[in-house]
């Protein structure tokens, strides 16, 4: 049976391309381990369908099993892991965005609003932004209404006049979410540079469902 420190190893290979195929020679330069290493973990992933693969000509190829729970729980664990890189690297905007979390989690839970997921994206989150750089961040929910609208505009108020950075808020619909994700180029911009704020099992769940965007 393979670890989940090494499952981890080789799924984090399909992390930004989850619906891609990949060969073993692929896998195992990624991953910087050997190639037999590799065929062997692949081989016990493969068998408890967490992977699939088919042969073309004489080499094999893998692909992810997206709708496996395991697949879900190492890259949910590997995109916690990634925030508290994040925070690590910039520990000046892990108070605020910690309790901005909070914040709108309270007064979404206040409005019944079932909140997916809130995201960073942007420059901040590629961690190349400059000095005047807005703070982008994407909120996906349900029962989104003209209250909590109101509610964001003041939480980017007090966060502006603590941190003397400008946010820039995105508040969308759970179901325009599910319909725009491979069609509206924003979403492509904030695959490649996010930073999952909460929710991430969530987020993870709808990525393998939906496939990343192109």
């Amino acid at each position: 049976m393979v670890s989940l420190d090494n499952s981890k190893l080789i799924l984090e290979t399909f992390l930004k391309e989850p619906t891609k195929s990949q060969y073993i020679r692929q896998i195992a330069n990624n991953c910087k381990l050997s190639y037999e290493r590799v065929q062997h973990y692949l081989k016990e992933l493969e068998k408890i369908k967490v992977l699939n693969s088919k042969t073309k000509g004489k080499i094999k190829e893998y692909t992810l099993n997206r709708k496996h729970e395991l697949a879900v729980k190492i890259f949910t664990i590997l995109e916690m892991e990634k925030k508290q890189k994040f925070y690590s690297k910039n520990p000046q905007f892990q108070s605020w965005l910690v309790n901005l979390v909070s914040d709108i989690t309270k007064n979404f839970d206040k409005h019944s609003a079932d909140i997916r997921f809130i995201l960073l994206f942007g420059s901040t989150a590629r961690d190349d932004s400059k000095v005047s750089s807005d703070v982008d961040i994407l909120i996906v929910a349900r029962n989104i209404d003209q209250n909590l609208k109101a509610v964001i505009n003041q939480l980017k108020t007090k966060l502006e006049t603590l941190s003397g950075k400008v946010f820039s808020f995105h508040l969308v619909d759970y179901k325009e979410f599910v319909a725009k994700w491979n069609k509206e180029p924003i979403y492509a911009t904030i695959w490649l540079d996010h930073v999952v704020l909460s929710g991430e099992e969530n987020f993870w769940k709808e990525v393998l469902e939906l496939g990343e965007p192109i």
